[in-house]
């Protein structure tokens, strides 16, 4: 059998599955790799507020989409109204 033939039998050979990423959060150690910080300064802007996590209980969760808005514009995309933490840049 030809591989056209193939083909046309199975139409869906040609499709490209795209998966989702694999994890939508990072730990404090993992985002270390993508900002460049170190292990305490990471937990200091955790702990102010200025780096975009969510907190359940004692762990910190960092969502990758925001802690790279948050590398791009150096305002936390999780901080709202009058809640919101000082941001990442001294003005």
């Amino acid at each position: 059998m030809g591989k056209t033939n193939q083909l046309a039998k199975n139409p869906a050979r040609k499709l490209r599955v795209v998966r989702p990423p694999d994890k939508l959060t990072v730990s404090p150690r993992g985002s270390t790799k993508i900002t460049g910080f170190g292990v305490n300064a990471t937990y200091d802007l955790l702990r102010s507020g200025q780096m975009p996590a969510v907190q359940v209980g004692k762990k910190y969760f960092i969502p990758i989409a925001a802690l790279h808005k948050w590398l791009e514009t150096g305002q936390n995309p999780l901080s709202t109204g009058s809640q919101a933490k000082p941001s990442l840049r001294q003005e």
